[in-house]
């Protein structure tokens, strides 16, 4: 028993995987790209004016998914965040029931700024922190992106998710709630980085705290 526990905690701190939680991460990815394909016809059914109905209906039987014991099961993340995402992504909106086109013809300062505060990159440098090295980070950044990445980047519940696993508690002992809370302990710990990803966090953190 006690070698199975310490096999566990291993693969916990080197970011590998067991084939199970590789299937799981599998089939809820399978499960956004459906959702994501849905919204987008009905995104189109939206524009032409038709046919709105029957889309609405389609994309509500794929977001069931994310309600099934079988997500549940799967992962801990609440499925009106990944819901609430996608649809920021796709550029859909229900209000009071009617389906409107929320997304900007001209996304480019958008995507330019959200590029600048990647939450990936940020739990890169969490990672580099925690473990005093970079080693297996590359593999779980690969792992991550891949099963659930959304253009090119994740979300910041799945960015959470990620931390407890190789800093079991340490969110936990200090009361860190989001990425910024995440940054200010690891400031205060003395981490340091030039990578402009890092700089960038800290110089919009400093200037918040200034306002």
């Amino acid at each position: 028993m006690a070698t199975e526990t310490k096999g566990k905690n291993t693969a916990v701190l080197t970011g590998r995987r067991s084939p199970w939680e590789m299937l799981g991460e599998a089939i809820v990815m399978g499960g956004v790209d459906d959702l994501i394909f849905q919204y987008r016809l009905l995104k189109k059914a939206v524009k032409r004016g038709s046919g709105i109905e029957l889309a609405a209906k389609q994309a509500e039987y794929e977001e069931s998914f994310f309600f099934s014991p079988l997500y549940g099961a799967i992962t801990a993340i609440k499925p009106e965040k990944v819901i609430s995402h996608i649809r920021q992504q796709v550029g859909l909106e229900c209000k009071d029931g009617t389906w409107i086109i929320t997304s900007s013809l001209d996304k480019t300062a958008t995507r330019k700024e959200a590029a600048k505060f990647k939450n990936i990159e940020m739990l890169g440098h969490v990672y580099s922190h925690r473990h005093g090295c970079l080693k297996g980070w590359r593999r779980m950044k690969a792992e991550a992106l891949q099963f659930h990445g959304v253009n090119g980047d994740i979300t910041e519940a799945y960015f959470m998710e990620l931390v407890d696993r190789f800093a079991p508690g340490w969110r936990h002992e200090h009361n860190l709630h989001d990425i910024d809370d995440i940054c200010r302990q690891m400031m205060a710990e003395g981490y340091t980085n030039y990578q402009p990803s890092w700089t960038r966090r800290v110089k919009r953190i400093k200037r918040s705290e200034e306002e």
